[in-house]
């Protein structure tokens, strides 16, 4: 069987079947992959913490027929930080939502993971401040438009014209938009 090594964070999880979850992950050298990942929910799993989201993890996937098969997983960060700030959980998920919504499946795109890695370290170090953090998801928001040519970079949006815009790209809202109303 065809495999292959991948580094990457894990940016959408999906139930299947009674033990195993579909996992959407950005990888430095592949882009956007979606693996099936066996056993998973069992409670002895040893993978489980690894691959949760937000993760940045080292792997190993085994081309499928329906889905490529994630075989081994080493953590490489797990951005446990700013998982205590729900706030900033919301941040993340909706840079993740964005990430997920605006790339194609296996179009790599380093400069994408290097913007995502940034912007996590980011929401590491910076205490609750709102006005920061949302300075953070402004300037992701602009950078990965520029990066995938949706943007020109001279172009200057606001907050809401820019998420407007972003939402007439993918041609429905972002679920994650609501979470950053309330914060």
């Amino acid at each position: 069987m065809d495999g292959f090594c991948a580094q990457g964070i894990v940016i959408k999880r999906k139930e299947f079947g009674e033990a195993d979850r579909i996992l959407t992950i950005y990888t430095q050298e592949y882009g956007k992959i979606t693996v099936l990942a066996r056993g998973i929910r069992r409670l002895k799993s040893k993978r489980s913490g690894c691959l949760e989201l937000f993760c940045l993890n080292k792997m190993f996937v085994v081309r499928g027929r329906g889905f490529d098969i994630l075989t081994e997983v080493e953590s490489v960060r797990g951005f446990t930080e700013f998982r205590k700030n729900l706030d900033k959980v919301g941040r993340i998920y909706y840079i993740c939502e964005l990430v997920d919504k605006l790339t194609r499946e296996e179009q790599e795109n380093r400069e994408v993971f290097d913007l995502m890695v940034k912007s996590f370290e980011l929401f590491e170090k910076i205490d609750g401040d709102g006005v920061r953090l949302d300075k953070i998801i402004s300037r992701f928001e602009k950078a990965l438009l520029v990066k995938l040519g949706f943007l020109p970079k001279e172009r200057e949006l606001g907050e809401n014209a820019m998420r407007n815009y972003i939402e007439s790209i993918i041609e429905s809202k972002l679920k994650s938009r609501k979470v950053l109303s309330t914060v």
